[in-house]
């Protein structure tokens, strides 16, 4: 066949496989890009919602983190009464109150069949008494301290009457509970020696006075 003849022979299928890439395979490459594009777009997406979702849970952890270590200082892992007993000093103190005793009166645990009050699993109660003395508002000073104090106090009696020798003073008496994870049933002394305490608390002897 002569060169002309060729060319009109394969000049249809030309046309067609011209129209086939216009009309079929452009516009498939097309749509495969932009279904690439979407692709990536829902990745993206998905990526910056994990990665919001991990800063908030950096968040979560730090305000757990201190939820753990108020916890630990409202219920703490050692008895750390003398800590207690220098506190009630500090709030007396602060208040204008004068502390005229703090001496515990009896432990109990979760597992005290004799407990009055059920403990939560895994914990002690020491049950304390205090003595202080002091205007009435000064009193009450005193008391909302030792409640707003980070170690968990709960208050089980409050007695408060009148001076004899000073009526502007009043005489308080209130029992208050502190608590920890240690077990502390059977401890046979709860005395405010040295070793129970963490430090002595007895103020120095000024020995020129």
């Amino acid at each position: 066949m002569t060169p002309r003849s060729i060319a009109q022979v394969l000049a249809p299928t030309a046309v067609a496989i011209a129209a086939w890439f216009a009309i079929g395979w452009v516009p498939s490459q097309s749509a495969a890009a932009q279904d690439a594009e979407a692709d990536a777009q829902a990745e993206f997406a998905l990526l910056a919602a994990e990665l919001a979702d991990a800063r908030a849970l950096d968040a979560e952890l730090d305000a757990l983190e201190a939820d753990i270590q108020a916890a630990e200082r409202a219920v703490p892992a050692g008895r750390e009464v003398g800590a207690f007993v220098r506190f009630a000093h500090a709030a007396a103190s602060d208040s204008g109150v004068v502390l005229d005793q703090v001496a515990p009166l009896a432990v109990s645990s979760d597992t005290d069949p004799d407990s009055e009050t059920p403990l939560p699993s895994g914990t002690s109660s020491i049950l304390i008494s205090i003595g202080a003395t002091g205007g009435y508002l000064d009193l009450m000073s005193f008391i909302d301290a030792l409640v707003d104090a980070d170690r968990h106090v709960l208050v089980d009696g409050v007695e408060m009457r009148a001076d004899e020798s000073d009526s502007t003073m009043v005489i308080l008496d209130v029992e208050v509970r502190i608590f920890t994870t240690e077990s502390l049933v059977g401890v046979p002394d709860l005395g405010f020696d040295d070793e129970f305490l963490d430090e002595p608390i007895d103020e120095p002897i000024d020995e020129e006075a």
